[in-house]
């Protein structure tokens, strides 16, 4: 089965994000949580599903933050 266009537009929420962090001149600056909690809000998910992603996009950044 295809991705739905809700899908679709969460894993473009995601990759945006994660490209973001790529190209940042501080992976390590806590604006980043910050945006990631406004690209979440932006998809106008039910309220769990706004925190359990933007949580998944938080520990996602703390994870790639871990290796130097």
């Amino acid at each position: 089965m295809k991705a739905t266009e809700r899908q679709k537009q969460i894993c473009d929420a995601i990759k945006s994000q994660v490209e973001f962090w790529k190209t940042s001149n501080d992976i390590d600056s806590p604006t980043h949580y910050c945006d990631n909690a406004q690209a979440v809000e932006q998809l106008e998910l039910p309220a769990e599903d706004t925190e359990d992603l933007t949580n998944f996009m938080d520990n996602l950044l703390n994870f790639v933050r871990t290796f130097k």
